[in-house]
């Protein structure tokens, strides 16, 4: 298992655990990277240049992006008064 890879999904300090290594090598593997970039881009295109000389035939690349933002909610009386969407 990779160890950034690990880190960059959050498996690494979820309370979850991470997969065992022989669920990994039943699996195989997979990679994570962090591109970050300013809250306000919402680019969505993405170029993939890759080489494998021991890929199996039907294999598959997923390519996956992982986000998060951060609200505020507001509550009075235990009511939801209001909700604002925060740039982290």
């Amino acid at each position: 298992m990779c160890y950034d890879s690990l880190g960059e999904s959050g498996l690494l300090t979820s309370s979850g655990g991470s997969e065992s290594l022989e669920e990994f090598l039943e699996r195989g593997p997979y990679y994570h990277y962090s591109f970050t970039r300013d809250a306000e881009d919402r680019s969505t295109q993405v170029q993939l240049s890759t080489t494998f000389s021991t890929l199996e035939a039907g294999a598959n690349i997923f390519l996956v992006s992982w986000y998060s933002r951060a609200i505020e909610l507001t509550t009075t009386g235990g009511q939801i008064q209001s909700v604002r969407s925060l740039s982290v």
